[in-house]
């Protein structure tokens, strides 16, 4: 089965696949210590996809593009404090989805580091992260392995609990939301 969008293009659905899953450390509900498999949902491989544009849509992108264009090379200097700011509110955002969160405050504290809580800490080593990511990235040029396991070293390096995994493929299970202690109710 597959699904298609508004150009037609028929693309893969996500596989549910049935997985194994056993607590590394004993904890949470009774439900969250008998709990032997998971359901994940296995994204389709789309990176050798071809994407095609409609002749309409490639026409109308093409004076924005230039206006885009044109705005960086005649004041590409003077928006890189934009860039900064989106980076730092791209950043937020994404902690936040995490559930760390910290008042502006303590982000700002952090960013000078100065003592602030650890969802702020944690708040800066994701732009830290970002920034590494992004600075390490040629115009053009391809992610490599490399430069994402260097960009999840700066997230991941001052957390008590996953610097163990900093910088390398993690070998355990992940999830966001649900217990704290399985992945029973993880989206």
């Amino acid at each position: 089965m597959t699904s298609a969008d508004r150009a037609g293009v028929q693309w893969p659905p996500h596989e549910p696949r049935i997985r194994p899953w056993r607590q590394a450390s004993r904890g949470g509900t009774r439900e969250d210590r008998v709990l032997r498999e998971i359901t994940v949902s296995m994204p389709p491989l789309i990176g050798d996809r071809e994407v095609p544009v409609e002749a309409t849509l490639a026409a109308a992108l093409e004076p924005v593009m230039r206006a885009i264009a044109d705005l960086d090379s005649t004041h590409g200097a003077d928006l890189a404090a934009v860039g900064k700011l989106l980076l730092r509110t791209e950043s937020v955002a994404s902690s936040r989805i995490e559930a760390i969160d910290a008042g502006i405050d303590d982000y700002a504290r952090a960013l000078h580091g100065i003592r602030a809580n650890t969802s702020a800490t944690s708040m800066v080593a994701a732009t830290g992260a970002l920034e590494s990511m992004i600075g390490s990235i040629r115009p053009g040029g391809r992610i490599e392995l490399s430069q994402l396991l260097a960009a999840h070293r700066v997230l991941m390096r001052g957390d008590a609990h996953e610097s163990g995994y900093a910088g390398r493929i993690r070998d355990v299970q992940n999830w966001i939301g649900g217990s704290d202690h399985s992945p029973r109710g993880a989206l």
